[in-house]
This record gives structure tokens, C-alpha cells and sequence, in this order.
């Protein structure tokens, strides 16, 4: 006996279900996903080969001053962590059109052809030039894609070239500046200090006294530290207003995070550590989650804050070093002050002597300013021809061996997802278009609560159709016969009114004889005394099978009971007896709705425990349709294969409607799987070959 199928929700079942239409349709399958890989392939074929090479860049933190008054300030390791908007905008400066034409210039200055100027190669940079950071890391890479690989990489290796040199000379620029500034300044003062020596030397000369300075007291050793000091002052004042000057400028081009080692702030450079922290963290849950994610707004959040922070502490120090900047102008006018309140002592003493110590006094503090400018601008003119970097390169590019474009294995990779799904769909789409009831789950589906009483196995070899239609009854141990008793037990019928069913199918070829054939003997061999009655009056075939003729029967008995005594013929088979169609005609069908036949059927259930119909196809001609109203139930015959869901449910649905009680469906010709473990049971023997006994 066959398990019992699946139900219709069972993922299994759908799994085998699909299983089973690519199988049928493993034609088209294979032929759709052979398609698209040939023209992958051929695509990829005639695809011109394009080579990328790739330069890596560091981006190192921003170094701040190299040089300082005595010694290279250490780089900070914390430093390193350069926050996201800084490298976000490196990389647009590395794409900007005049790192391009810097590159395409000294790419043809090396003798690079194929392009007739700078401006063209930095058009063809536009379109395949590449610039993007690396995953958790400090690094760029610069991608240039050529048909030639030697020029891809020297592309990007000239590209590289350009955007340090050009990296470079920013940050020499301000030192150029600051330079400048100083230089004007010193040029100033050198005058100044020129005037002041010729003015003490006119004095010697116009008052003849060489001597003079061997004849100053304590006073003018005072005087001389005032000088001293008031000229320190100047200078630290002067220096301090072109340092105040150049914050501001990056202040205002809002910038102030640039600043952060600018001052000697622990607690700056602090904050400066942790925003890079968080700017890395920051950029991992970027790459990791997106820019959307609740996470990454966190901690641009935090980013922010930490930002608003450092701003607030550079204005902190900006705003400390005016006031520095002001005291020093104090300290300066105070030591004015004193310097003239020294020189009064001076003059009150020795007018001669104040007059010269003040020329003196004035050279003095000309000559120190002069130098301590001079000191200066040596420190800034070496950090303005630094060589030190904030951008390095880690790996300059080489030619590469393989194309990037095509990438044959992405491709065939692609094309054979493609073809899988897409020929998967075309041979779900043609299944469904050609698609039949073949398995018990397609009949479960089709017929949603009209259960399945049971499914009918193939008989395997060459049979004659009498031989085939009575094999169940001579063959009562195999295989066929025991699924019929399996829909016996489903048809248990112990009140007398409910043992007329009449058995039909959706088309004609369906097996609905052959199927009643084994029911009936099923019946019979149970020791039910059983009628067999063959109501298809167009198309019999009952009589055939069981050698008896065809009239008198059915036909003759609805047109003139009284005439009709003899109702049944006894088979071969003990307890079966069969009542062939009759005489046809072309009222059959009228025949079949008669009252006749409702009068009919209690007759005969009061000579036989069950009765059975076999009538036409119910989609076919209507002869079921009239029959439906008169017997207690109907069974449904559907051969695997053979009538498409929408058909047979129709059918049933046309049965209801009549009145017609369905008691259930049976599928027939349904192959038996050799694999399944009841395939080759000891318990079924198909040996037999002898009409069965009660």
C-alpha cells in the first residue's frame, strides 16, 4: 500500500515539487543557463582588456612644526589616527583637476605618449582615475586603469608624485609667509640699529669724549639691562603678534582642529588623541554598518562633541595668547617707563652721559631686536625648504600581469546565477503552462478539501486491457490489489442507503473502468454481495471485460422495468455481478435523469450490499452530472499525468453543484518509486494468477 502523501504545506513537498518540474523541464533548464554562459562568455571574449594599477599611500598626521628653536619636536603615535574628514578631503585634493595636469604634466615630460597635453590626460584621469581609503586603515590606494598596463602604472605613480610635492608645498607655504613677514620686519629694524651706531658716533665725535663709556656708574648698567630686557620684550611681542595672526586666519577659515599642537596644552593634546580614537572607531562602523545606522550616527555625535570641544579649548589658547600678547605690550610701555625714568637719573647726573647713554641705549636695543629676528628667520627659512612629509608612499605602482576588465570570473560567476535562476523560472513557467496532477500533493492541492482516498501504482509490463482491468481481482496479494484495499477501508459504508457510489474521471484514457473493476472486486472478496453497473450508456466496456453481453442491461431496465426481471450477472469472480449498459440510443442521457433510475437504485440496494456505477467522464458528456443527484457519493478517477489541476477541480466543483456528494478522489497510474523502502517488500507477490476466491 502507498504511504500516505504529504500535506500541501509541508516545505518537503514543495521542495520536491520543484524538484520534480525541473526535472521534466531539465531540457529547457539547461539549455537557458548554456545560453547565458555562452554569451557571457563571448561577451567577455570581445570585451577590450583594460589593466588597473594601484598605488598605496599613508596618510601620516599632521606634523605641525619640524623645527623648532632647539630641536625636532617627536612625532605623537595618537597622531596617526587622522579623523575622517581629513582624509575624505586628501583624497578629493588627489582628484582635483590640478594634481591631474601636474600628473599628465610629467607624465609626458618622461616621455609618456598618447595624449597631445596635460589637459587631455587629465580628462582621461577624470573618468579612470580611482582614489579610495582601505578598510580600518590608514591607507589610499590610487587606482588608474589603462589598456596598457605600463601606463596605468606610471599614471598613478606620477599621480602620487604630484599630490606629495603639492602636499609638500602647502605646508611650506605658511612658512613662506611667516618668512616674509619676518624678513620686512628685520630689514626694519637692521635700519634702525644702523641710525642708533651713527648716531653714538656723531656724539663721541661732536663732543670729543672717546672715553665716555669708562666713566657710566651702576645707573647706566641698569639702563643697559633695561634695554636688554625691553628689546626681548619687542621681539617675543613682535613674534607673538604674527603667530596670534596666522591662528586667527585658521580660526577663521574654520580649521581649528589644525591647531591642536600648535600649543603646549596637555589637555588639548589630550582631546586631540581621543578625537582620532573616535574618528577611527567612527570609520569602522561607517564601513561596517553605513552612514544610516544608528551606531555611526552615535558616534558622529560623539565626533561632534569631542570637535566642539577642541574648538572651544583652541579658542581657550588663542584667546590666552592675546592676552599674553597684551601683557607684553604692557610689559613693554612699563619698561619704556622705566627706561625714560633711568634716563632722567641719567641726565640729572650727567647731561652729557644721559645724552650718550641714551644714543647707546638705543643702538643696543636696535642691534637686539635686529638679532633676534635674524635668529628667527633662520628657523623659519629651514622649515620653509622642509623635506618632511605628512603623506607617504607605501607601495608605488607596478604594471599589473591581469586585466581587471573583463573579469572572466565574475562574469561566468553572474552568467551562471543567471542561468540558474532564469532557467529555473523558464522550466517553473513552461511546467506550469503543460502542468498536469502527478503526485498525491498535486491532487491534495487541487482539490483542497475533497480528501485523496488513495493512489493506484503502475503495472508494469505488457498487459491486455481485460488482463490489466482484472488484475487486482486475479493478483489479490500484489501490490495493486492492496491499494485498492486501502480505498475500500476509506469507504466504509455501513448504513444500506450509502452503498450506491458511482465512479467517474475528468477525461476519457483516466482508468475510471479498470479502477471500479478493482473496487468492485475489493467489495466482492470482502463478502459483500456487490452490482456492478456499467452506466456508461455511449461507451461501455464492463461487459467486455467480464465476456457478458451488452444488452439486455442498464438502458433497456430505465426504459421498461417491468419487462427487465433479471438485473445482475454473476463473473468470475464470487459475490461480483455485473449489469452491462444495454441497448444505447440517444436518449441516454435522459435515461440517466429519470425518475426511472432514482426508482432503480433502492431496488437493487435491497438485493445487493453495494452498488457501483461506472459512469462517463464527467467533463466530457453530463451523464455523470444526472447520476450525481442519485447515488450517495461520488468517487473522482484521475490518471498521474494526464488532466490539469484547474480541469479536475472544476469537475468536482460541477459534481457539488448537482448535488453530488464527493466522497473523495483516487489517483491512478501512479509509478511506484524503487528507491522507497516499501518498494521491494516481501509482503507484496504479483505471482498470482488465478481469479480470487471469498
Amino acid at each position: 500500500m502507498e504511504p500516505s502523501a504529504r500535506g500541501a504545506s509541508d516545505p518537503m513537498a514543495d521542495l520536491e515539487a520543484l524538484w520534480s518540474a525541473l526535472l521534466r523541464q531539465r531540457r529547457a533548464f539547461l539549455l537557458f543557463c548554456g545560453a547565458v554562459l555562452l554569451a557571457a562568455a563571448v561577451v567577455t571574449a570581445f570585451t577590450p582588456r583594460a589593466y588597473q594599477a594601484v598605488a598605496v599611500l599613508q596618510l601620516l598626521p599632521r606634523a605641525g612644526k619640524e623645527v623648532d628653536v632647539d630641536a625636532v619636536v617627536q612625532l605623537d603615535d595618537a597622531g596617526y589616527l587622522e579623523r575622517r574628514d581629513h582624509a575624505r578631503t586628501q583624497i578629493q585634493v588627489m582628484l582635483s583637476r590640478s594634481v591631474r595636469e601636474e600628473a599628465g604634466r610629467r607624465f609626458l615630460a618622461g616621455g609618456g605618449a598618447g595624449w597631445s597635453d596635460a589637459q587631455s590626460v587629465a580628462g582621461y584621469l577624470k573618468d579612470n582615475l580611482e582614489v579610495a581609503p582601505r578598510e580600518d586603515t590608514q591607507l589610499v590606494e590610487v587606482k588608474v586603469t589603462h589598456a596598457e598596463p605600463a601606463v596605468a602604472a606610471a599614471l598613478a605613480n606620477h599621480l602620487c608624485e604630484a599630490y606629495l610635492d603639492g602636499n609638500l608645498d602647502l605646508r611650506r607655504d605658511a612658512a613662506r609667509e611667516a618668512g616674509g613677514w619676518i624678513d620686512a620686519q628685520t630689514a626694519s629694524y637692521k635700519q634702525a640699529m644702523d641710525d642708533a651706531v651713527e648716531r653714538v658716533q656723531a656724539f663721541k665725535q661732536a663732543n670729543d669724549v672717546a672715553d665716555i663709556e669708562e666713566t657710566v656708574d651702576g645707573v647706566s648698567v641698569r639702563l643697559a639691562t633695561l634695554n636688554e630686557a625691553y628689546a626681548s620684550t619687542v621681539a617675543e611681542r613682535v613674534m607673538l603678534e604674527g603667530s596670534a595672526r596666522e591662528h586667527e586666519r585658521v580660526v577663521e577659515r574654520g580649521d581649528a582642529a589644525v591647531l591642536a599642537s600648535a600649543f603646549d596644552d596637555p589637555s588639548l593634546a589630550a582631546m586631540s588623541r581621543e578625537y582620532a580614537v573616535m574618528m577611527a572607531k567612527s570609520a569602522d562602523v561607517l564601513a561596517r554598518y553605513g552612514e544610516l545606522h544608528p551606531d555611526h550616527q552615535r558616534a558622529r555625535e560623539q565626533l561632534d562633541g569631542v570637535r566642539a570641544l577642541i574648538e572651544r579649548e583652541v579658542a581657550r589658547n588663542l584667546a590666552a595668547e592675546k592676552s599674553r600678547l597684551q601683557a607684553l605690550r604692557r610689559q613693554e610701555y612699563e619698561l619704556q617707563d622705566e627706561i625714560e625714568t633711568v634716563k632722567t637719573e641719567l641726565l640729572a647726573k650727567d647731561s652729557l652721559a644721559s645724552q650718550f647713554l641714551t644714543l647707546r641705549a638705543e643702538e643696543e636695543r636696535a642691534r637686539a631686536l635686529y638679532t633676534s629676528l635674524g635668529e628667527r628667520a633662520a628657523e623659519v627659512g629651514l622649515q620653509a625648504q622642509t623635506r618632511l612629509n605628512d603623506v607617504r608612499v607605501v607601495d608605488r605602482a607596478l604594471p599589473p600581469g591581469q586585466p581587471s576588465k573583463p573579469n572572466a570570473t565574475l562574469n561566468m560567476a553572474v552568467a551562471l546565477a543567471l542561468g540558474v535562476g532564469g532557467g529555473a523560472a523558464l522550466a517553473l513557467l513552461r511546467d506550469r503552462r503543460d502542468y498536469k496532477i502527478r503526485t498525491a500533493t498535486d491532487a491534495s492541492r487541487a482539490f483542497g478539501e475533497v480528501p485523496l482516498l488513495g493512489t493506484i501504482p503502475t503495472l508494469s509490463g505488457q498487459l491486455e486491457p481485460i488482463e490489466r482491468a482484472l488484475y487486482a481481482a486475479h493478483h489479490p496479494r500484489s501490490r495493486h490489489a492492496e491499494a485498492f484495499r486501502g480505498v475500500r477501508s476509506l469507504l466504509d459504508l455501513p448504513e444500506q442507503a450509502s452503498r450506491a457510489l458511482m465512479v467517474t474521471s475528468t477525461l476519457e484514457g483516466e482508468g475510471k473502468t479498470d479502477t471500479v473493476i478493482g473496487l468492485a472486486a475489493t467489495f466482492a472478496r470482502l463478502g459483500a454481495k456487490t452490482l456492478l453497473i456499467d452506466g456508461d450508456l455511449r461507451l461501455p466496456r464492463v461487459h467486455v471485460v467480464f465476456g457478458l453481453p451488452r444488452a439486455p442491461g442498464l438502458a433497456d431496465a430505465l426504459r421498461d422495468p417491468k419487462r427487465l426481471m433479471r438485473h445482475g450477472n454473476p463473473t468470475e469472480i464470487p459475490g461480483l455481478f455485473v449489469l452491462p449498459s444495454g441497448t444505447g440510443g440517444d436518449d441516454v442521457n435522459e435515461l440517466l435523469a429519470s425518475p426511472t433510475m432514482a426508482h432503480l437504485l433502492p431496488l437493487l440496494l435491497g438485493l445487493y450490499d453495494v452498488v457501483l456505477i461506472d459512469s462517463p467522464p464527467a467533463a466530457v458528456v453530463n451523464d455523470p452530472l444526472a447520476l450525481a443527484r442519485t447515488v450517495a457519493g461520488v468517487v473522482v478517477v484521475v490518471r498521474r499525468d494526464r488532466v490539469p489541476p484547474a480541469l479536475a477541480a472544476d469537475t468536482v466543483a460541477q459534481l457539488k453543484r448537482v448535488g453530488g456528494r464527493v466522497l473523495g478522489v483516487i489517483l491512478n497510474d501512479v509509478p511506484v518509486d524503487p528507491s522507497a523502502p516499501y518498494a521491494r517488500s516481501r509482503y507484496y507477490d504479483d505471482s498470482e494468477k488465478k481469479p480470487a476466491s471469498s
